[in-house]
């Protein structure tokens, strides 16, 4: 299973009500060649939150669970979610998928509409 790409990450959580502020870059020291270095980071507003956060929401079971999984729920029903969610971890358990890239994809396959 592959791991989302950044365009299905940012509808993915913007269909979790998080907002998308901006793109920005930071500069910071680097510790081995004491350079300075920068890097570009995504802001975004958690739904739960009243400060923007310095990243893209991490795709982990936490934010999964805490996110995606109720609104899936509010989308598709409790009674389907859960035969769907049965399904992840049977193929978790018997083929040994990354269960975050794999709960990542039947969550995103509910935001778009799609039936497994």
């Amino acid at each position: 299973m592959n791991n989302p790409i950044e365009v299905q990450i940012e509808k993915f959580w913007k269909w979790c009500r998080f907002k998308f502020v901006k793109d920005t870059s930071i500069t910071y020291r680097d510790e081995i060649h004491d350079e300075p270095q920068t890097k570009k980071v995504s802001v975004w507003m958690y739904p739960d939150e009243d400060l923007p956060r310095q990243h893209t929401p991490p795709i982990d079971l936490n934010n999964l669970f805490k996110y995606p999984v109720p609104k899936a729920r509010e989308e598709i029903g409790a009674d389907e979610l859960s035969k769907r969610m049965q399904g992840w971890i049977n193929d978790v358990i018997q083929c040994g998928i990354n269960p975050e890239v794999s709960l990542f994809h039947l969550l995103n396959n509910i935001r778009q509409g799609g039936d497994t």
